[in-house]
């Protein structure tokens, strides 16, 4: 009886471990998504040009 329930304990959290993955790529693939097209320079750094915001000139 105790080795039945180290394996349903050993199930369930390989279960919930698949779970918690599942649910952060469908939070971020959601994300994606829906975020893509602002995703874009001005995002990062508004109206300076990225190479003076990354070399501070």
């Amino acid at each position: 009886m105790k080795r039945l329930s180290e394996r349903a304990a050993t199930g369930v959290a390989w279960l919930s471990g698949g779970g918690l993955v599942l649910a952060l790529a469908v939070v971020i693939g959601f994300l994606i998504l829906r975020g893509y097209e602002n995703l874009n320079l001005a995002l990062f750094f508004g109206d300076t040009p990225w190479k003076a915001a990354i070399r501070g000139g």
